[in-house]
């Protein structure tokens, strides 16, 4: 079994996933059922929220509307050992200094118009509370299934937190 992690210790790892992956799938949640988007995600140190770049015309973008819109967050390591389901408020926002700062060659090839464009929007996304799995790497995972069907009991592989963060 994995030790267990702090909640700021689980933070700091989910805002590393963030980054690190190419897209988490990001959704609008009450009324209407709405499909989750893959965008590219991006968390700052220190901070709580995570930001994402897209164009203003985006379904997504329009659901949230003009005010903050319950949301939730699904991220999945590149490696696979952490997945994490965040809840919070997505609030679409221009705040030039931070697309400057999030700006990419992935975003340019997205919106090509550039991040000057008036058409360039972000959202903002403030999680209240996350539920995050740690998983053993594959070679413990592997172990401790065998254990676990080998004494007819379930795994004790891994590690799960629900943390508050606001």
């Amino acid at each position: 079994m994995t030790t267990a992690h702090t909640d700021a210790e689980l933070i700091a790892k989910v805002h590393a996933a963030v980054n690190a992956t190419r897209a988490v799938m990001v959704g609008v949640i009450g009324g209407e059922i709405h499909p989750f988007h893959p965008m590219k995600g991006h968390a700052v140190d220190g901070e709580r929220s995570a930001w994402f770049i897209c164009r203003r015309d985006v379904s997504l973008v329009r659901e949230v509307g003009v005010e903050s819109h319950a949301a939730i967050v699904n991220v999945v390591s590149e490696d696979h050992h952490l997945h994490a389901s965040l809840q919070g408020e997505l609030t679409a926002e221009r705040d030039q200094a931070r697309i400057d700062q999030f700006w990419s060659s992935v975003a340019d090839a997205w919106l090509p118009e550039g991040r000057l464009s008036p058409d360039v929007i972000l959202l903002r996304f403030d999680p209240v509370s996350a539920e995050v799995w740690i998983s053993d790497n594959s070679f413990t995972l592997a172990w401790e299934a065998a254990k676990a069907n080998f004494k007819g009991q379930q795994i004790t592989s891994g590690e799960k937190a629900s943390i508050r963060l606001a």
